[in-house]
């Protein structure tokens, strides 16, 4: 890469990427979906999706920058802000050309609607909400789940699955209509290779 300071080179690792992409891969491949594997692919799943799209706009940010700044400090800065409030920024204040495809714009603009539903299981699972059945006896037998619980099933899942890629392929149309001579479209293509693919899930 280079930008007005001159030329360097950025290596930053994608093995967290490339790891949990393969979890999802191996286990929806082996068709095992038990309460525990579910759990393995859900979290794989959001951290294929938040550290694929920090990863993007740290390399978004460094390419599109011209001031006279250390890129570390540029890459310390754009790591404060979350990573739905990043694609809410690029969304409403980039610079794109949907040309005859705004129809499309539309529909992916709604997935800052889907993140949002998207990130609840994450946070549940992370911060350890309970994944739980009660067992009433003396009220007639009765069973309540927690919201939790309840997710745990092959058909969760599969909607998961599809809120995952909807989010992924919107952010990655946002990119190739991304407007901006810093960026050219076989750039556009390797990030999206890297950060965006959802190939694995196929």
């Amino acid at each position: 890469m280079s930008n007005n300071q001159g030329s360097y080179l950025m290596l930053e690792s994608t093995y967290l990427i490339r790891k949990n992409r393969a979890i999802c891969q191996k286990l929806i491949t082996e068709g095992n979906f038990s309460e525990n594997n579910i759990i393995d692919i859900l979290i794989s799943l959001h951290l294929v999706l938040e550290i694929g799209i920090n990863g993007l706009f740290h390399v978004i940010s460094l390419k599109s920058f011209e001031k006279d700044i250390d890129m570390l400090d540029i890459m310390e800065n754009v790591d404060k802000i979350g990573f739905i409030e990043k694609i809410n920024m690029f969304i409403y204040f980039g610079s794109f050309n949907f040309d005859k495809k705004l129809d499309k714009a539309t529909k992916y603009h709604k997935i800052l609607n889907t993140l949002k539903d998207f990130t609840y299981v994450r946070n549940a699972l992370l911060h350890g909400h309970s994944i739980m059945t009660i067992y009433e006896f003396q009220k007639g037998s009765k069973e309540k789940s927690t919201r939790m619980k309840d997710k745990l099933n092959k058909i969760f899942l599969q909607e998961h699955i599809k809120q995952f890629k909807f989010i992924m392929d919107g952010i990655g149309f946002y990119l190739e209509c991304y407007e901006t001579d810093k960026i050219s479209v076989d750039i556009k293509s390797g990030w999206y290779g890297t950060y965006l693919n959802t190939g694995f899930l196929k």
